[in-house]
């Protein structure tokens, strides 16, 4: 039985980073990274399919069940729209749900690592924790990554595509850049995210001591 902690282990946070901000690097290598990123998740997975599926029918916890039938109503949204106005063109349907479903198994795997290697409670607080230091993490190293000489190195190590070293060239992209390559949407996004979470910890934490000083 793994102990309860308000803690989050190192080891944890780099891998939390590393899988929310994949690794991309340059050549026959961009395949490696995307084998760490969604291969080995998926085996892990399947090696403890009973656990996870254990973990995901016995759960109770509202946000899980409304998102399993969020899933299962735009599924079927998914395959009745092209039924309905007869286009019978479903090859949107394989775009859009593979990012889905490639999502979704590198955040479920996150989520079993946490469960089972960190915190066993179910620790919402620790979680979100965690994923806020994860990103601080990436931040830090996008703003080293300013130092010419530095970028220069990672530059010739990580993929870039055309349209991302022409936006380099523009100065307010500067600071756009860590491990994962271009810092496009889904970077920002996930920095947002994180911002808000941190908010809603640190406004959480300041209302419990106000609520101990008045006891």
């Amino acid at each position: 039985m793994i102990k309860k902690s308000n803690r989050c282990k190192i080891w944890y946070i780099l891998i939390f980073a590393l899988y929310m901000f994949p690794l991309r690097l340059k050549g026959t290598l961009l395949y490696i990274s995307y084998a760490y990123v969604y291969a080995f998740p998926l085996v892990y997975i399947l090696i403890n399919i009973n656990y996870v599926m254990c973990q995901f029918k016995h759960t109770n916890d509202i946000a899980i069940q409304f998102f399993k039938l969020s899933m299962l109503f735009l599924l079927n949204i998914s395959l009745l729209t092209p039924l309905v106005h007869q286009s019978f063109d479903f090859s949107y349907i394989f775009k859009n749900w593979k990012d889905l479903v490639l999502w979704m198994i590198k955040y479920l795997f996150l989520i079993c690592i946490f469960e089972k290697h960190v915190d066993n409670t179910g620790n919402l607080k620790l979680f979100t924790d965690c994923f806020t230091k994860a990103v601080s993490l990436y931040v830090i190293f996008s703003l080293m990554s300013t130092y010419t000489p530095f970028r220069n190195v990672l530059m010739k190590i990580l993929y870039l595509s055309e349209s991302d070293l022409v936006n380099y060239e523009r100065g307010e992209y500067w600071t756009r850049f860590g491990w994962s390559g271009w810092s496009g949407f889904n970077e920002t996004a996930l920095c947002t995210v994180a911002v808000i979470l941190n908010g809603v910890l640190f406004l959480s934490e300041r209302s419990k001591k106000k609520q101990v000083k008045r006891m």
